[in-house]
């Protein structure tokens, strides 16, 4: 469906409930103090009574003066570089405070880089990362929305406003001509990595063409936003080399949420939105237009009407007004989202379990319905040693997707104010003898998809000596994808004489089932102001994909149009199965010497074939490296990077 004509826009409605009990008034005193840190006076300190408006702050001396109230009040400190302290006042006149523990600065968030994880200060690569806090307050049914305008040197961009629908994303530009609209893959679309387990590049639509933006569904449709920890894209040569050449168009991270020790927990979250079709366009009414109109006429010589100028020849009534956006596209597009999960665990095992609904509607009205189901869960276990861990992550994801074939919002501009009604007096479509195609018959062409998916990730770690580790990661993938695509001859003019003899259906279904493992084996050691972390692992995946279709044409009844096998004629394309298999070397040494310089190599040697009708091979490989020096007295860091498949040699300051 075209976006570019109207824009949809969601309206909540918040209700507040506020009780107020009332307060009891107490005596007032005036309380000081002194706060330090590192034996010095700190300056800038906000200090404030506890639940009041009272607040103060110290001097160059670090001295302070509060006027407080209460019964048991008790006094919060405040400083930008250090962790908030709250101190009960108790009978006490003079409170002193000595700050000690500093706060963790931006330099300490930790961005997943795939098979390892590194500071933001640290990094060398380019990395791009949205956290769950700024996608769980976004009303989107995939993550990628969410993150459109975020990260810089990424555009991703919704293809249509036609729900469950795919997503354009490039990475630092287009990197080739070739797309899914007219090849089977897309040369620019990124390796997208789930929990460590590759997921593919969506699905690709054989009848869905015409409804669906490229005819692609996004493989993050299945996952629920809400489930989502963090979302990161690794952008540069640095950062995908380790995924080889899988990653020349950039990498995709998403890491769902994890188990975590605690109370039992049970937490529900919904939202509710409604959309509505809006446009600043002023249209004329029947009187306007048909002036305009025979103006027009007038304009050309034309003094007698030709015979299908319905709307001002005498065929339709002049008198007759109709707001066309808001009969076909003036309905509101309701959007929900429920969520429940329960968590909690002890301090060796932990467990998360979540499960989500999605519906959203549409503006055109009818029972055109995106739905998505979702099942998570997670468990998370650690001996009592801290030398073995365990990670098991599970994700069921159900969708279904019924939507117009379409776009009718073309037609509520352009259809005449005085065109007729959309049914008759006996509540069929109305085609006024002949003269009026019926925008609601293309309503009776349908077209819907239900797919299902399965990914499942496990994870287990053993520190075998100090600091030498031993790391599985596996998992497999199991996904199905059906669509129909049905054309009831009532989608045209009875006058055309057309029968359920002319009705066509058409069926496609696609299976998909991966497997991955990856061994890997770390190794870290520091002595004295150098440190090393060594990163050794392997791959090997095997995927087995099966496409087929099927068409009918002409049955006896379009009670039996769903049923292919009454159909008088059948069309069976090729039962095609694909079988990939792909292997691969991947190693990472990172070198910091005192903190302040650092060199990172990263790489990856692979190679794949791909077993099918026309027994395609083929191998690849890529090796990636870079290094980031910065020192604390640098104004900026200095970036080389070398990338064996283009022979190039990169200098960013």
């Amino acid at each position: 469906m075209k976006k570019s004509y109207y824009n949809i826009g969601s309206m909540s409605l918040v209700f507040m409930l506020t009780i107020v009990c009332g307060s009891a008034r107490a005596q007032t005193k005036t309380i000081s103090g002194k706060v330090t840190a590192e034996n010095l006076p700190l300056s800038g300190v906000i200090v404030s009574q506890q639940g009041s408006d009272q607040s103060s702050v110290t001097n160059e001396s670090g001295v302070y003066h509060l006027s407080i109230s209460g019964d048991n009040p008790s006094i919060v400190f405040r400083h930008s570089d250090y962790a908030e302290q709250v101190v009960a006042v108790d009978k006490r006149s003079v409170v002193d405070i000595v700050f000690s523990q500093k706060v963790k600065g931006i330099e300490e968030v930790v961005l997943n880089a795939g098979y390892y994880k590194v500071k933001e200060r640290e990094r060398t690569g380019s990395i791009a990362k949205v956290s769950a806090k700024e996608i769980e307050n976004q009303p989107v049914t995939n993550v990628l929305a969410a993150a459109q305008g975020r990260m810089a040197g990424v555009s991703i961009t919704q293809n249509s406003g036609t729900a469950g629908g795919g997503f354009d994303i490039q990475i630092r530009g287009r990197n080739s001509l070739r797309t899914r609209s007219n090849s089977e893959i897309d040369g620019n679309q990124p390796l997208y990595i789930v929990d460590g387990v590759p997921v593919g590049g969506g699905v690709n639509s054989r009848y869905g063409g015409t409804v669906l933006a490229l005819a692609n569904v996004n493989p993050l449709n299945s996952i629920n936003p809400n489930d989502i920890e963090s979302f990161e894209i690794l952008k540069d040569a640095d950062a995908t080399a380790i995924y080889g050449s899988r990653g020349a168009n950039g990498v995709v991270l998403v890491t769902t949420k994890k188990a975590k020790k605690g109370n039992l927990r049970l937490t529900l979250n919904s939202s509710y939105g409604l959309s509505h079709a809006v446009s600043g366009l002023e249209m004329m009414n029947t009187e306007q237009y048909i002036a305009m109109r025979k103006q027009a006429f007038a304009n050309d010589n034309i003094s007698v009407y030709p015979a299908n100028a319905y709307d001002v020849n005498g065929a339709w009534d002049q008198n007759r007004f109709t707001d066309w956006r808001k009969e076909l596209i003036g309905s509101y597009a309701t959007f929900s989202n429920s969520q429940l999960s329960l968590s909690g665990g002890s301090d060796t095992t932990s467990f998360l379990v979540s499960l989500g609904h999605n519906e959203q509607t549409t503006v055109f009205g009818e029972d055109f319905k995106y739905r998505t189901n979702t099942v998570s869960a997670n468990i998370a276990h650690r001996s009592q040693d801290r030398k073995f861990s365990l990670n098991m992550s599970n994700l069921f994801s159900a969708l279904d997707n019924n939507v117009l074939t379409s776009d009718i919002t073309n037609t509520s501009y352009l259809l005449p104010p005085n065109a007729p009604s959309l049914y008759d007096s006996s509540g069929n479509l109305n085609w006024e003898n002949n003269t009026f195609n019926n925008p609601l018959a293309t309503y009776r062409n349908t077209y819907t998809n239900d797919q299902l998916q399965f990914l499942n990730n496990i994870t287990t770690e053993y520190e075998v000596l100090k600091n030498l580790k031993l790391r599985l990661n596996g998992g497999l993938t199991y996904q199905t994808f059906e669509e129909w695509s049905l054309r009831p001859h009532t989608a045209n003019n009875p006058s055309s004489g057309m029968t359920s003899a002319q009705s066509a259906a058409s069926k496609s279904n696609q299976n998909r089932f991966s497997v991955v493992v990856e061994p890997q084996i770390n190794y870290s050691f520091k002595t004295g102001k150098h440190s090393v972390d060594v990163l050794v692992g392997g791959t090997y995946q095997r995927d087995t994909n099966t496409n087929s279709a099927i068409q009918g044409f002409g049955f006896e009844s379009n009670v039996f149009i769903n049923n292919i096998g009454a159909a008088q004629t059948k069309v069976v394309s090729d039962d095609v199965k694909t079988e990939y298999r792909y292997a691969a070397l991947f190693g990472r040494v990172n070198y910091q010497y005192d903190g302040k310089y650092i060199v990172n190599f990263t790489g990856r040697r692979d190679g794949s074939s791909r077993f099918g009708p026309n027994n395609k091979f083929a191998t690849f490989g890529a090796v990636g490296a870079a290094w980031l020096f910065s020192k604390e007295d640098f104004e900026g860091e200095f970036v080389v990077e070398f990338r064996k498949a283009s022979r190039e040699l990169w200098f960013v300051g």
